[in-house]
């Protein structure tokens, strides 16, 4: 993925709690930074395949759906 992360082989494979981040200016730890990219990047999904199958609902959208050619 594309989140921060520490490459370590055992434990948390997250950087440490009391990471600090910038966070628009106001600051915050890595939890709060954690969870809100998650949220972030589960609502760009979400929002993509809205405007790619704008008449189905989300999950019933495939975008990605193979078609079978019958010879």
């Amino acid at each position: 993925m594309n989140e921060p992360a520490a490459f370590i082989a055992w434990g948390d494979r997250s950087l440490p709690k009391v990471t600090q981040h910038y966070m628009e200016g106001r600051g915050g730890d890595h939890r709060e930074a954690h969870n809100i990219y998650g949220l972030l990047q589960a609502k760009a999904g979400y929002e993509s395949l809205r405007q790619y199958c704008p008449h189905l609902r989300p999950l019933e959208c495939q975008p990605f759906r193979q078609v079978r050619i019958l010879t």
